[in-house]
């Protein structure tokens, strides 16, 4: 029977949230490239996220995956100096930060060319203008929806 996860967890998009058969790994080994998570291995993420629930619910999916996590940041002077400050693979953006616009946030990820999409409750129009083709994932997520 496949080991399920809790309702509520984060992933990426695009990538499959399917979950393996149990396996006794010790007779089994499973080799990274076999795991639904083997490119985020080793890579760094930020978290830009207000809410500190949904905030830890994404760090805790995003480890589980295998990904390193520059604690998650809640407001936009914290995320500018994250980006200014660590080495970045790809980020996970909050589509507003308690009512302030994100679009310098987003700027400055594009700017040092950090891939990233905003999740957001509210819908594309809360979302910067000049990120309209950036991916988004809609709030409230769950594991399904983002098969």
């Amino acid at each position: 029977m496949p080991r399920q996860r809790a309702a509520g967890t984060f992933a990426p998009p695009r990538i499959s949230m399917r979950s393996r058969p149990l396996t006794t790994e010790a007779h089994h080994p499973t080799r990274a490239a076999d795991k639904p998570y083997a490119r985020l291995l080793g890579k760094s993420f930020l978290v830009v996220e207000d809410e500190p629930l949904v905030a830890l619910d994404i760090v805790a999916g995003l480890k589980e995956a295998g990904g390193r996590i520059v604690r998650p940041f809640g407001t936009v002077q914290d995320a500018l100096n994250a980006i200014e400050n660590a080495a970045l693979d790809a980020a996970r953006l909050d589509g507003s930060l308690r009512g302030q616009p994100v679009d310098e946030i987003a700027a400055a990820l594009a700017h040092r060319r950090v891939p990233f999409f905003f999740v957001t409750g509210y819908g594309l129009e809360c979302l910067p203008p000049a990120f309209a083709n950036t991916p988004m994932l809609s709030k409230p997520f769950n594991q399904q929806a983002t098969d």
